[in-house]
């Protein structure tokens, strides 16, 4: 029992762990997406780096987690699950349910990231577009033109 207790114990606090880092995802998010919003790209880069060192760290959590909720005599058998059992879980639960809202926040959040990254690569790609029609145009148009400015009186 005392050997469950200190399992649930350090679950509770990865999770804790895990909800922070989680937290801050969804706050990185937000600012990744107003500096998409902003055409800001360096702090755009900057962000998603910072995104990316924390799932890191969150997966490294997860393998925590997973060694020791693999661990035999963890949880209770459905026999063994009474009322002082179920008050030592409370807070696991807790910590497990926080964190799986979070991770719902963070895939609305992804999809709508990916989303808005696909638009912003659509209108870059139409004002690439643009400006080498533009060029060609020009192009064109000194082609036929070699004089650029002024007349030109020959005496």
């Amino acid at each position: 029992m005392k050997n469950r207790n200190k399992a649930v114990e350090e679950l509770e606090s990865l999770y804790k762990q895990k909800n922070t880092l989680l937290r801050s995802v969804v706050r990185i998010y937000s600012g990744v997406m107003e500096s998409l919003e902003k055409d800001d790209f360096d702090i755009f880069l900057s962000k998603l780096d910072e995104v990316s060192v924390l799932g890191n760290t969150i997966e490294l959590i997860d393998e925590k987690i997973s060694a020791i909720e693999a661990e035999s005599g963890i949880f209770p058998d459905s026999g063994d699950a009474g009322s002082d059992c179920l008050a030592d879980y409370n807070n696991l639960a807790d910590a497990v349910s926080a964190s799986d809202r979070l991770l719902k926040n963070c895939n609305v959040l992804n999809e709508k990231l990916t989303y808005s990254m696909s638009n912003a690569k659509q209108e870059l790609q139409k004002k690439i577009e643009n400006s080498k029609n533009r060029k060609i145009i020009k192009e064109g148009y000194d082609a036929h033109t070699p004089v650029k400015s002024g007349l030109s009186v020959y005496c």
